[in-house]
């Protein structure tokens, strides 16, 4: 997938559950994070971890009660997104 068009979906998607993240996730990291050994762009760790509060949003009944059904399925999508953005395509193990 395109990098322009993955960053410009995580963005919309971010959007669409800004209600439900913390403010400061899209602020400077200010440190680097590797994921499979491989360093990954503040872009790319944003997503990273934006995938993680995602996964969090998605499956804790207390908070996912007050999504709407979209606001779901962008968890879900942003959950899937940052599991993309972490696999090496050059690994040969990776499917």
């Amino acid at each position: 997938m395109d990098p322009e068009i993955l960053n410009r979906l995580m963005a919309q998607i971010m959007y669409e559950i800004r209600d439900f993240l913390p403010v400061n996730l899209l602020h400077p990291i200010g440190h680097t994070v590797k994921i499979n050994d491989k360093t990954l762009s503040e872009e790319q760790a944003r997503g990273v971890i934006a995938s993680g509060q995602a996964e969090i949003l998605f499956y804790a009944p207390p908070k996912n009660q007050f999504m709407s059904l979209k606001q779901r399925d962008a968890c879900e999508l942003l959950m899937h997104l940052g599991h993309l953005i972490g696999i090496d395509p050059t690994d040969p193990k990776q499917p």
